[in-house]
């Protein structure tokens, strides 16, 4: 995850996004390197609700201002539930029920025998996407999440119709996706406003595309809001607003005093040139090209920040220059540095940050992820944290309450040292 004009529960760079905890990464990806090309790409004639597609020289001319992508987060963690796409595009998922009804937890494969380059986590639900832009779910189908036509409570492991995308992040209750030319999709529950304006308590079970937005590189699906990053450096975010996570006050973006959804796409102000975007709960933050990190929302006070003004666009911590990864969760920040060693700062009442101490007290400084000097990739759950190191084994800390270290649910234990999950390849 080297330089990116772009999440995570996970990077060009939708990072981590956790809600109630969700910590997805999504990344623009999808090109022949694993890269997202940014100068235009074919794509598919066949969409979902295209009814306003998106202009390809437009598109085209505003992505030429920027490089492309990296390849996408390989480890992903949203609330309770960890993912690892592993080299050979195989998936394996552990910790609480996203992926199966009966709760399993221990490590399984997901979408067996379909090689994937990419994939997105929800707190419900997990997406796998094929190089050829076709997309999979599997889990709970509550609001429509699958998008397959189905009322189902449950869907086991199947396609999306007539999708072409190439990344993918999920939300608590609403998914949403980039497609090949640069614009986003999602669908879910309407009444958390980022699937379309009317604001009801409906399901909206086929991708539908978000209008008023400029062609984006990243999208990243959180709580009850999404924002995108576009291809000029900017960032848009909809939904619900009720804490500021749409970069303004409830109320504020000419909305009467008082309105907490945000629709058409509200581009965020005081930001830079955006490089990185990461999504957690009801927070989201930016990495600016000077490595300044910026966070609106309802961001806790365990990252430093004590303002108690909801929506303002508030200065977290400048990160090292040879930061490589961004991830934030709504208690904690971390970066990984290019050596391979990682710093966390913020809440460690459950051992998350991986220094082998448990205290009520939040760490205000970046202390490292003891242990390890070649981490490549972290992924911030609800109450843990997971590294995957260089030779490909993926290793956790934190709370067993749900299964989210080891996929064995211990109540009130912790891992204050990292337990191996995944073995190297």
């Amino acid at each position: 995850m080297t330089y990116s004009p772009v999440v995570l529960l996970g990077s060009l760079v939708v990072l981590s996004s956790a809600v109630v905890g969700c910590a997805s990464t999504a990344t623009p990806s999808g090109g022949a390197d694993g890269g997202f090309p940014l100068t235009g790409s074919d794509a598919s004639a066949d969409r979902p609700n295209d009814s306003n597609p998106v202009d390809d020289a437009s598109a085209r001319s505003d992505a030429s201002q920027r490089s492309y992508a990296p390849p996408p987060s390989r480890l992903v963690a949203s609330g309770e539930t960890t993912c690892l796409l592993d080299i050979r595009g195989e998936l394996t998922c552990w910790g609480m029920s996203a992926e199966a009804p009966a709760g399993e937890m221990t490590p399984r494969a997901v979408f067996m025998g379909d090689p994937l380059t990419n994939f997105g986590v929800s707190p419900r639900a997990v997406f796998g996407l094929r190089a050829d832009g076709s997309a999979l779910s599997v889990g709970n189908n509550a609001y429509g999440l699958q998008a397959r036509g189905s009322e189902a409570p449950f869907l086991p492991a199947g396609p999306i119709a007539g999708v072409d995308f190439v990344s993918i992040s999920g939300g608590l209750r609403t998914v949403c996706a980039l497609d090949r030319r640069h614009g986003v999709w999602c669908w879910g529950r309407a009444a958390d406003g980022m699937t379309d304006p009317i604001f009801t308590d409906r399901r909206v079970a086929t991708p539908t595309r978000i209008e008023g937005l400029p062609a984006a590189v990243a999208v990243v699906a959180a709580s009850q809001g999404a924002c995108a990053l576009t291809t000029d450096g900017s960032v848009f975010c909809w939904g619900d607003n009720a804490v500021g996570q749409c970069g303004v006050p409830p109320g504020g973006g000419g909305l009467p005093l008082g309105s907490q959804r945000m629709q058409p796409p509200l581009r965020v102000p005081g930001l830079g040139s955006v490089i990185e975007l990461v999504g957690s709960l009801n927070s989201f933050c930016a990495r600016e090209a000077d490595h300044t990190v910026r966070c609106w929302g309802n961001v806790n006070a365990s990252l430093g920040i004590t303002d108690p003004a909801l929506g303002h666009v508030k200065t977290v911590v400048d990160v090292p220059l040879d930061a490589t990864a961004l991830s934030v969760t709504w208690d904690r920040v971390c970066y990984v540095r290019r050596g391979g060693i990682a710093e966390c700062r913020g809440a460690r009442n459950n051992a998350q940050l991986g220094d082998g101490v448990r205290s009520e007290t939040p760490e205000r400084r970046f202390v490292p992820i003891t242990r390890f000097v070649d981490i490549e990739e972290l992924a911030l759950g609800l109450d843990h944290s997971c590294a995957l190191r260089r030779d490909g084994s993926v290793w956790c800390w934190g709370s067993h309450r749900s299964g989210s270290v080891d996929g064995v649910r211990r109540e009130f234990q912790f891992a204050l040292d990292p337990v191996e999950v995944i073995s190297a390849r």
